[in-house]
C-alpha cells in the first residue's frame, strides 16, 4: 500500500484521514479478493471468497496443502496475494507507508518471529516511532521443540514463557540500552472488565529500555485461565490495538498512528481488521510486516513462504472485508 498518512492539522481533517485510510484499504482488498476467485476458480469468477475458500485451521502451520491447482495458478495466486505482503520477500515497513512517529505494537508469538517484527522497527530508521510495544503472554510457556532450539539459537537461553522471549527479544536489539531496573508504567486494562484501561502501576506495561532514544515496553497479555488447560479472556489482536489507544490517549496522544506489526502471512486479513480498529478509535492504524527474507536471515534456514495458508487467509480476509464494509455504510 501506498503512502496514506500526513500530520493533520485539523480533528476534523484527522477524521476524514481515517475515513479515507479505510475506504482505501477495502477497495484494494476487495479487488485482490475478487481477482484471487478468478484465478482460482476460472469457471465461478464471481463466486463468493467466503464460500470458496476454506476458513484457516486454528493452528495456521497445520494448514493442509493449497487447493488441487495447477503450479502455473498457484504462482499466480500468490503474486496476487503478495500485493497486500502475504509471502512478500521483502518488508512492508513503517516508514514506506508513511507511518511516522508511530506506537508500535509487536506481536507476540515465537521466538524468531518476535525478534523479526522488532527488528523490522528498529532497521526502518525513518520510521522514529515513539514507542515500541512488545506484547506477550506471561502464561503461554515454551515447550515446543522448534521454539525452545529458536530461543537457544538466537539468544543463548530458553525463556520459561513468551513473557520471557519478549525480554530476550528486547536485549538482542541492536543499540538496545537496558534500564538498570523496569519502569513500570501507570497503565493497565482489566479483562474482566471488557478490557477497561484505567491508571494503575499494575505491571502490564513496563518500560525496558530503548534503542535510539525510543522507549521498548513490554506489554503483558492476560488472560483468565481455566481448568483442563482451558482459558479465556485473552485480548486478541483488535482489543490489543484498542488497550493501547487508550491507553496513549490517556498520556495525551490522541493523533499519532498506531502500527501492529506481525507476519505477512496474515497481512491481508489484519489490514482489514487495523482499518477497522480505526474507525472505532477515531484514529490512523497501519500494519507493518516483515518479509520472508528477513525472517529466513533470523532463523537460518532458507524456507518458503508458507503457501498452503493462503486460502485460509483470504477466507478471513473476506470476512474482514465484510466486516469493515458494514461500519463504513453505518
Amino acid at each position: 500500500m501506498t503512502k496514506s498518512y500526513e500530520t493533520p492539522s485539523t480533528s476534523h481533517q484527522y477524521a476524514e484521514q481515517v475515513l479515507a485510510y479505510a475506504e482505501q484499504v477495502l477497495v484494494q482488498s476487495e479487488t485482490i479478493l475478487k481477482d484471487a476467485v478468478g484465478i482460482a476458480f476460472p469457471e465461478t469468477p464471481d463466486a463468493d471468497p467466503l464460500q470458496v475458500f476454506p476458513k484457516p485451521t486454528e493452528v495456521r502451520a497445520e494448514s493442509p496443502d493449497i487447493l488441487e491447482l495447477t503450479e502455473e495458478a498457484k504462482t499466480a495466486l500468490l503474486c496476487k496475494a503478495s500485493e497486500l505482503g502475504f509471502g512478500r520477500a521483502e518488508n512492508v515497513n513503517l516508514s514506506e507507508q508513511g507511518f511516522t512517529g508511530a506506537t508500535v505494537i509487536v506481536e507476540g508469538g515465537q521466538p524468531h518471529k518476535m525478534l523479526a517484527e522488532a527488528r523490522m522497527v528498529i532497521d526502518d530508521v525513518s520510521a522514529q516511532p515513539k514507542s515500541i510495544i512488545i506484547s506477550a503472554s506471561p502464561h503461554r510457556e515454551i515447550k515446543n521443540e522448534a521454539e525452545v532450539a529458536s530461543s537457544q539459537r538466537l539468544f543463548g537461553r530458553v525463556g520459561t514463557t513468551e513473557y520471557d522471549v519478549a525480554s530476550d527479544v528486547a536485549r538482542a536489539l541492536p543499540g538496545f540500552i537496558e534500564y538498570p531496573e523496569p519502569r513500570v508504567l501507570n497503565a493497565a486494562y482489566d479483562i474482566n472488565d471488557n478490557n477497561k484501561v484505567f491508571r494503575e502501576p499494575t505491571g502490564q506495561f513496563q518500560a525496558v529500555g530503548e534503542v535510539n532514544g525510543t522507549p521498548v515496553i513490554l506489554m503483558q497479555i492476560s488472560r483468565r485461565d481455566l481448568e483442563g488447560g482451558k482459558y479465556d479472556r485473552q485480548p486478541g489482536t483488535a482489543a490489543v490495538i484498542g488497550i493501547v489507544d487508550e491507553v496513549t490517549k490517556a498520556s495525551g496522544d490522541e493523533t499519532s498512528p498506531i502500527v501492529h506489526v506481525t507476519s505477512g502471512t496474515y497481512r491481508p486479513s489484519r489490514t482489514l481488521g487495523a482499518a477497522l480498529a480505526g474507525l472505532s478509535a477515531n484514529r490512523l492504524v497501519g500494519i507493518a510486516t516483515y518479509g520472508n527474507d528477513l525472517l529466513n536471515k533470523i532463523k537460518g534456514d532458507n524456507a518458503t513462504a508458507p503457501v498452503s495458508q493462503l486460502p485460509g487467509e483470504l477466507h478471513e480476509m473476506a470476512a474482514q472485508a465484510a466486516k469493515l464494509r458494514e461500519a463504513l455504510s453505518s
